[in-house]
């Protein structure tokens, strides 16, 4: 009402505004817009801004809670930042921030410690964007806005033009299978994807994390009096988790992509097909992975 926005701020506004699920903030953002159109103020159109230099981008893969780490790097108006971005599941965007750098040595620094850890690739901006934006569409959904230094990292990296972008099962695979190759397999053909071991034993620091920690498997694990009866019932309890494990199948694979693993992202893509087309479960390797890491992690008490 006091007319202290400036265009620079408003023009940040529509931007803003679609990311948040419906909810008294939008409310009020829409009525800074209308308030702004009446006054006369002009948005700062950002055609006068110097456009950083992005570097370099480090992804982890997402563990078994569904948390993944994006670090950028990048320069902007002579100083050095890192980027910092926590996307979860069920949340968008958990987290973020941008660090100033004094000095390139220390962004050089901050980097190498992000590529020290085992389940993390370089990835290409495509691919950062495509992660964002479904986080973007994913804390909508779920009535989880962005967290507020994601408008740090928009400005720092140029990301302004990203939207929300809600991409289902069947999007997510055809991304990373363009051609149909798994798509139109042979059973025979999907079998041998499914139970490459050389991509299997290539995927293990990738895949060490996931496992089921919930309230039900802790109280499966809990009230049961046999191993045997424990393994069947995760079984059973995974049979209603298939999409959330290919979807977490799909993203490590879009990751692994452009990082130049095709081999390994070929075998999470078929597996997350073979998912997705109600394959048995036990005839998937991974899932069995997830099964043994599941009872290793809560029933060692049983064995």
């Amino acid at each position: 009402m006091r007319g202290k926005l400036g265009p620079e701020t408003l023009s940040y506004l529509p931007i803003i505004r679609g990311w948040l699920p419906a909810s008294s903030a939008r409310a009020v953002i829409d009525d800074i817009g209308k308030l702004a159109l009446r006054q006369g103020l002009a948005a700062d159109s950002h055609n006068n801004r110097a456009e950083p230099i992005v570097s370099d981008i480090v992804a982890t893969t997402a563990d078994g809670v569904g948390a993944q780490g994006l670090t950028i790097v990048g320069r902007l108006q002579a100083q050095t930042f890192v980027a910092m971005i926590l996307l979860k599941t069920g949340y968008g965007i958990k987290d973020a921030f941008v660090i100033r750098c004094r000095s390139k040595r220390e962004a050089t620094n901050i980097i190498s410690y992000a590529r020290q850890e085992a389940n993390s690739v370089r990835i290409d901006r495509v691919t950062a964007e495509l992660l964002l934006e479904a986080a973007l569409a994913d804390g909508i959904e779920n009535g989880h806005p962005p967290a507020p230094g994601f408008i740090d990292v928009m400005e720092a990296c140029s990301l302004n033009q990203l939207r929300p972008q809600e991409r289902d099962l069947q999007a997510l695979l055809d991304h990373v299978d363009p051609h149909n190759e798994i798509q139109n397999a042979t059973a025979a053909q999907l079998d041998r994807m499914l139970r490459n071991e050389p991509a299997l034993d290539a995927l293990v620091p990738f895949t060490e994390s996931w496992f089921e920690d919930t309230g039900e498997t802790r109280g499966i694990i809990q009230g049961s009096r046999s191993a045997r009866t424990v393994e069947k019932r995760i079984w059973a309890f995974l049979e209603g988790r298939r999409d959330i494990w290919a979807r977490r199948f799909l993203q490590t694979a879009i990751i692994l992509k452009p990082a130049k693993k095709e081999r390994l992202s070929k075998a999470l893509a078929a597996a997350a097909f073979a998912l997705m087309h109600k394959h048995p479960l036990q005839d998937i390797p991974l899932v069995e992975d997830i099964v043994v890491t599941t009872l290793d992690a809560g029933g060692g008490s049983l064995w």
